[in-house]
């Protein structure tokens, strides 16, 4: 029996991953009440008004979902519905619980069985069953099916989008488009959250919902979403305003409280570790070289970190936007340097640095509370460290650790005050500015009085002083840029543009820290019937002590013979020697699909040659092989039923494999996926990424089509 509540409309029994439950008025009725919501009211409960829930527990198995759903208004509709799309809600919704309520006891058969097919392309009601944990694109792209999900369908209404049955389900495809470097509009994006959500679900309609920031006088954000390429955002705080920031991902930043504190990428359990302060009094901050692999990852001031964080950025800086002010006079400044410091519980003990020198002949003003000796020049805002640094002809800038890439704004704002800074940082500082001939390191010197000597002697020499200033007359140095042009794209958008490089599997700079092309290119070509991109395909008769190549012919006489690129989930069909043997293959996801059904008796090889050298062959899964050097990889990823059933073997000097099938493998689904090799993580050509495992599992749990036999 149907469960209905007193008005007629389902009960319901639970919600899905993708959808929640309507809430029902007092008099029953579930549409008529979002007719008078406001349209933002309305933008947000789009998706919750396009599915209809019935229990259908009486007609399928007892182990499967209770759940149907109904898609009423097209997946790409993100408006608020007009009074006739929930007219026409309301109406479907009449239809389809006066369908069921009057459908006989059935059980399910599916279209891919000799009876289901014949019965499948009858008028009969059809099922949906969605056994993965995200979305489905059906019927390119024309149906949404959520993760776990069940839709019911009337066989006769499905002229617009009609494929055979088997079609259908391998066609089935995770993103709208193929994931690439020039459509990332098509997507919904990053969102980053300062707390982690309760369920992960990273489906493609899951990360459309909207998140609303929790109360707060201190932080507001502005977000405009009429830009397609990009969202604006503005986040403004107790610091101050940052931005409008452009990003060329859509990403959606939410604010975190304090000093550290984790950034979660929505819909995922992967976890950003975001700060600017250093390791060494923030030990949770130190990058574990296989922290990766439990999804922990970071966005410091470590360069080791995915998501670099400078306090100097090439753009725009809050104590002013360029490194190359004018000099101190050499006439006017006062010949020794200052020191700025509240913390006097350092990690690496400056303060005893500090103290040696002035016990020297050197003249240094410690101006702050630790180990202050002098109070501050006429006229000097001590709230303004760079007007007391312009005072000087050199500044102390000691860093409060001796963490690797740990660069405060000690040693930029002394650049930007004109001043020759004098650094004591971390141990790797002249890879980030050994290239600007501006800077004294105290590491260069034996011992504290050789360093006071010579700072005496730039200080009372003026050629001397104005040698460590010929840089700022000059461009950046090459160096210098690669290492900081990064810089300018904010540190928000850049996590988004990472994690939207790893969920869809493409290219990722990390220099640069921008999306790239892969060095393999996705695109599916084919040529003479057969796959010549991104690998090349050959057919080879195993029988007998020669082999023989066998020649591939249309199983469509008005099949074009050679197409570049080949359509998103548009299948191309060819026959294999004597013609026994059928190959399917298609392009979605960014990935190429190979399908192989038929009646023979013999073995057959299918060798792949690949466009790149290989020097190893690792598999990942019982599932899924990758072929891979240092920069690329391609897996081939098999129905689980083929693995056990055929043979794989490299040939490594031709930059192949060879696949043999045999009769009994059949059906079987080659997926090829083509990725960049993560070199950035220790042990990662040893490990599936994220957007291989999504892919490869794609080919084992796909979409299943039933029909409801009263038979």
């Amino acid at each position: 029996m149907l469960a209905f509540s007193k008005s007629g409309h389902p009960s319901g029994h639970g919600v899905s991953t993708r959808h929640r439950a309507l809430p029902p008025r007092s008099d029953g009725h579930r549409f008529s009440q979002y007719r008078v919501l406001p349209c933002l009211a309305l933008l947000l409960l789009v998706q919750l008004l396009s599915t209809i829930k019935v229990d259908v527990s009486n007609y399928l198995p007892a182990d499967w979902s209770t759940e149907v759903s109904f898609e009423a208004i097209e997946p790409f509709a993100y408006r608020p519905p007009s009074t006739a799309e929930l007219a026409r809600l309301s109406l479907l919704e009449t239809q389809l619980e006066s369908k069921l309520t009057s459908l006989p006891k059935r059980k399910a058969v599916s279209c891919r069985s000799p009876r289901g097919r014949a019965l499948c392309q009858s008028n009969v009601t059809l099922v949906w069953y969605n056994p993965s944990t995200r979305d489905k694109f059906l019927c390119g792209g024309k149906i949404l099916l959520g993760p776990g999900m069940l839709e019911l369908r009337d066989g006769g209404k499905w002229d617009a989008c009609w494929m055979n049955p088997l079609e259908m389900s391998l066609t089935a495809h995770s993103f709208p488009a193929a994931p690439a470097v020039d459509n990332k509009a098509l997507f919904p994006g990053i969102a980053l959250r300062a707390s982690q959500t309760q369920n992960i679900d990273d489906s493609f309609s899951s990360n459309l919902e909207q998140f609303t920031l929790p109360p707060n006088d201190n932080i507001s954000i502005d977000l405009d979403r009429s830009k397609t390429d990009g969202l604006i955002y503005k986040v403004q705080g107790r610091k101050g305003e940052f931005g409008p920031e452009r990003c060329d991902v859509k990403c959606e930043f939410e604010p975190r409280h304090g000093l550290i504190g984790p950034q979660f990428v929505y819909g995922t359990d992967w976890s950003i570790e975001f700060s600017i302060e250093g390791e060494h009094y923030y030990p949770r901050l130190h990058i574990g070289d296989y922290d990766w692999k439990s999804n922990k990852f970071f966005a410091t001031t470590s360069f080791k970190s995915e998501i670099p964080c400078s306090y100097f950025s090439l753009k725009k800086n809050w104590w002013g936007n360029t490194l190359q002010s004018p000099a101190v006079p050499f006439s006017t400044g006062i010949k020794g340097a200052s020191f700025l410091a509240k913390n006097c519980g350092s990690k690496n003990n400056r303060e005893d640095v500090v103290k040696k020198l002035q016990a020297t002949e050197f003249r240094v003003d410690s101006l702050s509370s630790c180990l202050k000796n002098a109070e501050p020049p006429p006229g000097v805002n001590m709230h303004n460290k760079t007007n007391v640094m312009e005072k000087y002809l050199l500044h102390l800038a000691f860093e409060n650790g001796r963490t690797d890439d740990y660069i405060t704004e000690k040693l930029w704002m002394a650049f930007h005050a004109g001043t020759i800074p004098v650094v004591l940082g971390p141990s790797n500082i002249k890879e980030h500015i050994g290239s600007i001939h501006g800077v004294i390191y105290v590491d260069d010197f034996a011992s504290i009085q050789d360093l006071a000597e010579y700072l005496i002697k730039v200080s009372n020499n003026q050629t001397l002083y104005e040698s460590y200033h010929a840089w700022r007359n000059e461009p950046y140095p090459e160096k210098f840029l690669e290492k900081y042009n990064f810089t300018l794209v904010h540190s928000s958008c850049r996590m988004c543009r990472w994690a939207y490089a790893k969920k869809y599997g493409l290219g990722w700079n990390h220099v640069k820290q921008s999306i790239e092309p892969l060095a393999v290119s996705r695109e599916t070509c084919v040529e003479s019937y057969a796959l010549k991109s991104p690998v090349v395909e050959s057919w080879w008769d195993a029988t007998g002590s020669r082999r023989r190549r066998l020649n591939l012919t249309p199983s469509d006489a008005h099949r074009m013979k050679s197409l570049c690129p080949l359509p998103n989930s548009t299948f191309f069909t060819a026959r294999i020697g004597d013609g026994y043997l059928i190959r399917s293959l298609w392009s979605h996801d960014g990935v190429t699909d190979l399908y192989l059904e038929g009646h023979t008796s013999q073995p057959h090889i299918l060798r792949l040659q690949f466009p790149m050298a290989h020097d190893s062959i690792k598999f990942f899964n019982p599932y899924t092989v990758g072929i891979q050097n240092e920069s690329s990889r391609i897996s081939l990823a098999f129905n689980v039923q083929g693995m056990n059933n055929f043979n794989l073997t490299s040939d490594l000097a031709a930059d192949a494999v060879e696949i043999t099938i045999h009769p009994d493998t059949l059906p079987l689904r080659i997926r090829i996926i083509v990725e960049d090799q993560d070199r950035f993580h220790i042990g990662a050509r040893e490990e599936p990424t994220y957007f291989g495992k999504i892919m490869a599992e794609d080919v084992v749990i796909t979409p299943e089509l039933f029909a409801l036999d009263h038979n």
